[in-house]
This record gives structure tokens, C-alpha cells and sequence, in this order.
């Protein structure tokens, strides 16, 4: 018999064997598993958690998705107005009131009750001045708006000018009336007849959000060394523009190390604001500039020591720096005259319209303005 058929026969006879006894078969070895046994449960553990919040998120998402594409829930019905001179020619406009309270922000919860986006922009800048909406506006805060829409010949809509409107928060309660003279350009005015703008903004820049706020302490995100922040800034768009907050004077346009391009200005009684890590300027601004409040000075951008697109904002006086946020800010210039007593006509009515007490139609027709 060969050496080959020999191995054979034993292969075989070692198989019967075990086939027979099988307790007394060698059981295979086992492949020891890398982690303990507590190891390996807390790891399912937080891997069945990760997965619940992913779900959860999802869900958050597809929610509020629904919530913006349902149709557009109106405070209060339209009502048709006569005007002298329509606009657009053929159309009509009408005065409607809305109201709601802030959910997740000012302008999703506007967009929400039917108000457009061009409705929301404009009340934050109505009250840029008192309210900087990107930190200073909370959930819960109610708001009122009495403004025109505008309907052309063909059927189409546009949003008109805002007649009054309020802004209720738990601190305090903003009101602003739209009043035309007709000696002088219109223009919004508390009820006590101040003009609602003010020597200063509150934000350089049109709702945004804030990603470092002013502080005496903070860890810089790039260096990792902790050093006072005199400034706030403002996340945004790359190409966001950026508004000078007061009128003032360009005094410095250029590069500043790690600020990147900076454009600085001087105001009256002291103030200089400073503006960094702009993307460009904007056409014009250069040294010796005379800008105008909300003229704009250049972009969002990422230059100098930057972890990405943002505006550093700051503000001094007399060489010590400010908290653009908190300090208090004069108010504007007020009605005089006779033109105070047609205002404060104009005022009483906003106001019994904003309060439910009135229709929004008595601030229509030849008595807008």
C-alpha cells in the first residue's frame, strides 16, 4: 500500500472515531474577543443612543419642513381701501394686520402667519436701533404688524409699506408709527413723536447671528490663548454687506495683520467703530470718506486670523472700548410744531389699532400721512 492511501486510511479511521464519541472531540478554538464584555454593551449603548438623536433630528427637520409649506394663517382679514392715487395703476391695495409670537426665530415665525420676507426685513430694520434681533429677540416675544399689500392688475402681490408695528418682549414693549408731514420725507416715530432712529445701530449688519460676544476673557479659536474679546462677532454669508452704524469718517482702509482688511471709522463725541476681516471694500471707501449711517463699507469675508466668514465688530470712545449691546444710545430727533398734534392723532390710532380696539382701515386714504 502507498504512503499517499495510508494517510488516507488514517484520516478516515481519526473521522469515525470522532463521529463515535463525540465527547470526547477536541472542540474548536475560540477566537478571543478584543474588548471585555462591559466594554462592548456600553459601546451598543451609545451607538443605539447616537442612533435615537439621529432619528430624533430627522424628525425635528421633516417637522419643521411641514410647518413652512403649510398655507399662511392671517391674523386678521384684508381690508379693501380707497386711495387718490392707486398703486400700481388698475390694482388695488388693501391694510391687514398681523400678529404671532417668535418660535424658533422672527422670521420664520413672520413667514409662518403669511407675512413675506420682505415683511420681516423691514421690521427688523424699523427697529434696528433699539433691538439687535440676531441675540436680543427670544422665543415667547410677540410682535404686530399693520402694513399694505399691494395687489397689481394681473392678479400678482406685493408687500407695502408697514404703517405701525410693535415689538413685545418680557424686558420692555417697542412701538413705531409711520407719520408723513409732507414738509419733510416720512419716517418712523415712537408715540412720545421721537424719530426711532438713533445716532448708532445696534448691528452692523442685517439679521445674522452672533458667534463671539463681547468679553474679558475669551479662547481665542485660532491662537488657543485666552485674552479679552473687545468686540462682537458677527457670523455670516461671505458677501454679507456691511453697514456703518453712524455717520462718520473713513480713517483708516487697509490691511491690519491679523485682522485682516479693516475699514475704520470716526464718529462725533469720541466714538470710532472698527470693522475686520472683510472679504473687499466697497467701491468708494477710502480715507477721508464721508459715509452716511447704513452706508455700506465693504463685505463679509474670512481674511487675517479667521476660522471662517464673520464680521468682528467694535466700538470706542475716547480710546476705551465698548459693549455695543448693552450701552444706551440718546434718542432721535422729535416732532415739533404743529406738525406734534396731527402726529399725535395719527399716534392714538395706530395705537387702537394695534391693540385690537380699532379696524386696521383708519389709517388709510387721505389720512396715511
Amino acid at each position: 500500500m502507498g504512503e499517499p492511501e495510508q494517510k488516507g486510511n488514517a484520516y478516515w479511521v481519526e473521522a469515525r472515531q470522532l463521529l463515535r464519541a463525540p465527547d470526547t472531540a477536541r472542540a474548536p478554538e475560540r477566537v478571543p474577543w478584543p474588548f471585555g464584555s462591559r466594554l462592548a454593551i456600553e459601546i451598543l449603548v451609545a451607538l443605539l443612543v447616537l442612533a435615537i438623536l439621529a432619528s430624533w433630528g430627522a424628525w425635528q427637520i421633516a417637522r419643521r419642513a411641514w410647518s413652512d409649506s403649510r398655507p399662511p394663517v392671517l391674523a386678521a382679514e384684508m381690508t379693501p381701501l380707497a386711495w387718490r392715487d392707486p398703486d400700481p395703476p388698475g390694482g388695488e391695495r388693501y391694510v391687514t394686520l398681523l400678529e404671532g409670537t417668535v418660535g424658533p426665530s422672527l422670521f420664520r415665525s413672520m413667514l409662518y402667519r403669511g407675512g413675506s420676507p420682505r415683511l420681516a426685513r423691514e421690521l427688523a430694520e424699523i427697529f434696528a436701533w433699539d433691538i439687535d434681533f440676531a441675540t436680543q429677540s427670544r422665543p415667547g416675544d410677540a410682535f404686530t404688524v399693520v402694513y399694505e399689500r399691494l395687489y397689481d392688475a394681473d392678479g400678482s402681490e406685493r408687500t407695502g409699506r408697514i404703517l405701525a408695528a410693535r415689538y413685545r418682549s418680557a424686558e420692555r414693549e417697542l412701538v413705531a408709527i409711520w407719520f408723513e408731514d409732507g414738509s419733510a420725507p416720512g419716517d418712523y416715530y415712537t408715540p412720545a413723536g421721537n424719530s426711532v432712529r438713533r445716532p448708532f445701530l445696534r448691528a452692523p449688519l442685517p439679521y445674522t447671528e452672533i458667534s463671539s460676544r463681547y468679553s474679558h476673557a475669551r479662547l481665542h479659536p485660532t491662537l488657543q490663548v485666552w485674552r479679552p474679546h473687545r468686540g462682537t462677532d458677527y457670523a455670516a454669508a461671505e458677501g454679507t454687506p456691511i453697514w456703518a452704524v453712524a455717520n462718520g469718517e473713513v480713517i483708516y482702509r487697509g490691511w491690519d495683520g491679523p485682522n485682516g482688511r479693516i475699514v475704520k471709522l470716526r464718529h462725533a463725541d469720541g466714538y470710532v467703530s472698527y470693522y475686520s476681516h472683510l472679504s473687499r471694500f466697497a467701491r468708494g471707501v477710502r480715507i477721508g470718506t464721508r459715509v452716511q449711517q447704513k452706508g455700506v463699507l465693504g463685505f463679509v469675508g474670512s481674511s487675517g486670523v479667521s476660522t471662517g466668514p464673520h464680521l468682528d465688530y467694535r466700538l470706542a470712545r475716547n480710546g476705551r472700548f465698548l459693549d455695543p449691546l448693552r450701552m444706551p444710545y440718546p434718542l432721535g430727533p422729535t416732532i415739533q410744531g404743529a406738525a406734534l398734534a396731527r402726529f399725535r392723532d395719527r399716534a392714538a390710532r395706530s395705537l387702537a389699532v394695534l391693540e385690537g380696539a380699532s379696524p386696521p382701515d383708519i389709517l388709510t386714504g387721505e389720512e396715511a400721512g
